[in-house]
């Protein structure tokens, strides 16, 4: 029995030794390729219409608008999101679900901040 026990932990032992490097370098290796993949996605896509700066005619471009509905979307500006389309009631319920994955309504980067400007001591 106590050959038996002998055996059974060697081979234990040896299968750890020779699975540990496996191990090691499963962990140690970088993964790029998902990163690779999410970049390809993007890239994939059509550009997106901003809503608050892109022109009438690429308004216009976009599936059910026509001039008339880009100028009214324009006259609108600005935009905080892109669901105001509906909201405002410039285009119908339908012409949205088919714009609504090819704009964007982006936010202006805000320069009225106020900035915290260090007080100088006199000396």
């Amino acid at each position: 029995m106590n050959k038996i026990l002998r055996k059974l932990l060697a081979l234990c032992f040896a299968a750890t030794l020779l699975a540990a490097p496996a191990v090691v370098l499963a962990q140690s290796a970088p993964a790029p390729a998902p990163a690779k993949a999410k970049t390809e996605k993007k890239a994939k896509g059509p550009a997106k219409v901003d809503l608050n700066t892109a022109t009438k005619e690429q308004l216009a471009k976009l599936p059910g608008l026509d001039e008339a509905a880009a100028d009214k979307i324009i006259a609108a500006r600005p935009f905080a999101s892109k669901t105001q389309l509906k909201s405002k009631k410039l285009v119908s319920d339908e012409t949205y679900e088919s714009v609504k994955n090819l704009v964007i309504a982006s936010q202006p980067k805000s320069s009225n901040s106020p900035k915290k400007e260090g007080k100088k001591k006199a000396g």
